[in-house]
């Protein structure tokens, strides 16, 4: 168990990953996701492996569609000790769901993802990031499913998702349980576990220029900014007691995955492929340079906690 920051104990950060094959992160219609050459073993097995050699536990948030067809490779996650969080079945964006269909589509992620492991689903990440001023209203659904903790949240803005205002740092959110915190049909969907007035939030890491909120803590900018700002940036973190949440996808390490052009936007596009070939390198400097563990390590968010964490950094 990881030790508050008023112990003065070692800081772990936290090591996430997003498992999806190249081809989710485009927003492409489930429709078509069988056009696309299915590539999730490559990567996957080499942050297995990286992970292994370097005697570190992470959480992976896993999309639920991919079960079927790699549910071998999924359960090696598991009976290597590490945590497995929800990524959403489909990989639909919350805002574009009813309250109804999103916890539809939480039910079948949690009843799929227990093919593969015996342990609880705890954690949760939207997919996109997308639970924004717009999506709030999943966080009390997350709750009546048994979901204590969360990582969807970025507090910058991004055209996809963002909450620019929100608390930079590991935080309790209240959730009203009430009819948007019911499953589809009027159920509670208690189908994880006993539901929580509160969930942990932690939120993607970032840092502070001027008024602006920088991320800087995996995925495409690991490989967008220098080594030494995000070195410098988990170091000022550590130095104020909190965890860094950083994430990537097992895709990121399979940098000859293959090209795709049409009806994908440009921007999109520069985030997904920009200095893929430096992914794993970036990972390994971070896995030598800092401690890691998954979130379910982390210690509980009681009140007295969420006040000393929330005031150690400048918002």
């Amino acid at each position: 168990m990881v030790r508050l920051p008023h112990e003065r104990g070692p800081v772990v950060n936290v090591l996430t990953f997003d498992v999806e094959d190249w081809y989710h992160g485009f927003g492409l219609p489930p429709s078509t996701w069988s056009d696309y050459e299915p590539r999730l073993s490559i990567g996957l097995r080499r942050v297995l492996d990286l992970l292994d050699a370097h005697q570190v536990k992470a959480t992976f948030f896993i999309l639920g569609a991919l079960v079927q067809r790699w549910q071998p490779l999924l359960a090696r996650i598991a009976a290597a000790g590490h945590e497995i969080g929800a990524h959403g079945y489909y990989h639909t964006p919350v805002y574009h769901l009813s309250p109804a269909d999103f916890a539809a589509d939480l039910r079948q992620v949690l009843s799929t993802l227990r093919t593969i492991t015996n342990s609880p689903i705890r954690s949760y990440r939207a997919p996109f990031f997308s639970i924004t001023k717009r999506s709030l209203w999943a966080l009390p659904i997350l709750a009546s499913a048994g979901i204590t903790t969360d990582s969807s949240i970025v507090p910058t803005h991004n055209p996809r998702y963002g909450i620019p205002g929100c608390n930079r740092f590991p935080h309790l959110r209240s959730v009203a349980t009430g009819s948007t915190g019911r499953g589809a049909g009027g159920s509670s969907g208690h189908c994880n576990g006993s539901a929580s007035p509160y969930l942990a939030e932690y939120p993607i890491s970032t840092t502070r220029v001027g008024r602006v909120n920088v991320p800087f803590s995996g995925g495409f900018y690991a490989r967008l900014l220098p080594y030494r700002l995000i070195r410098q940036a988990v170091r000022q973190h550590n130095a104020a007691g909190q965890p860094v949440i950083f994430y990537f996808h097992p895709w990121e390490l399979d940098p000859d995955h293959p090209r795709i052009s049409d009806g994908v936007p440009a921007l999109y596009r520069f985030t997904h492929y920009h200095s893929l070939a430096r992914s794993a390198a970036r990972l390994e400097a971070l896995l030598c340079g800092f401690r890691f563990g998954p979130l379910v390590d982390l210690p509980d968010l009681g009140p007295a906690s969420h006040r000393s964490r929330g005031a150690m950094l400048p918002p």
